[in-house]
């Protein structure tokens, strides 16, 4: 990991680290920002599979913050273990055209091969799937660039992700004088997505909630929400994910969590 200098590029960056590193040819990965996406759920049009997703650009042109021609979308199912009724619906992907092919050609020009653009809810997903509770179901609290966000995750699958509302930081996870409303909030907005997970899409409760890796002692908040969701809350370390993690301060841990789900990702392009 090497955070970018002031006034430095990203593509800039990118090339001197394959020049210093020798990566020239090698593939390479990504994970999109959260400025980067929005991420939609719709229902599945009726029409052939490899129209879905020009079917699904048409139908949320409403709601696209540019016009349908400066757009990329790309959709896939919900959960093949929610049985809703009803039509089945879509997560869907969009994204400006312009950002992706900026972001396709820097990394070409820096002499990588691109195999793979992941969104941090998916890349996470490789993550949840390396834990031991992945079978019956586990959440995953991460930090994003502007929001707290849990996801849901059961068999390899996604099936909950919401910003949590009143919370933008867990800066205060280790602090004594602000980690008891840490844990009423995140307590409270947990509660409320455990109760969707059960109530609306019908699924048995998560074997236990992670929190993305923080520095310093955050037993206190651990303790706090294991007693206030009657669940086990776990700190998530990579080096229960990946040997060589816990040479890793958490900083850099919780930093590369996303790069690192898009590394461990297994499907084809």
């Amino acid at each position: 990991m090497r955070p970018l200098a002031d006034g430095e590029s990203w593509t800039h960056a990118l090339a001197g680290m394959v020049s210093a590193h020798k990566l020239k040819g090698l593939t390479c990965r990504v994970v999109l920002s959260g400025e980067d996406y929005k991420l939609l759920t719709a229902e599945a049009p009726a029409v052939p599979d490899a129209e879905i997703d020009q079917a699904l650009l048409w139908n949320l042109r409403s709601v696209l913050e540019a016009p349908p021609q400066e757009i990329v979308v790309q959709s896939f199912p919900f959960a093949a273990g929610l049985n809703r009724p009803g039509p089945g619906m879509r997560h869907v992907i969009t994204a400006r055209k312009n950002r992706i092919q900026a972001l396709v050609k820097g990394i070409q020009d820096a002499g990588l091969s691109l195999s793979s653009i992941d969104i941090p809810e998916l890349a996470l997903r490789n993550i949840a799937s390396r834990l031991p509770e992945n079978a019956v179901g586990l959440g995953l609290v991460s930090q994003s660039t502007r929001h707290v966000v849990i996801t849901m995750y059961r068999a390899d699958e996604l099936y909950v992700t919401r910003q949590l509302a009143g919370i933008t930081s867990l800066d205060g996870a280790s602090q004594a004088q602000t980690v008891q409303r840490l844990i009423e909030q995140l307590g409270l907005d947990l509660l409320r997505t455990l109760d969707y997970y059960d109530s609306q899409l019908q699924q048995r409760p998560p074997a236990a909630i992670y929190l993305q890796p923080l520095p310093g002692n955050t037993s206190a908040l651990l303790g706090g929400l294991s007693d206030t969701l009657r669940l086990p809350v776990r700190q998530l370390r990579l080096e229960d994910v990946l040997p060589g993690g816990e040479s890793l301060t958490p900083e850099v841990q919780a930093a590369c969590l996303s790069a690192l789900g898009g590394a461990l990702r297994r499907e084809t392009v």
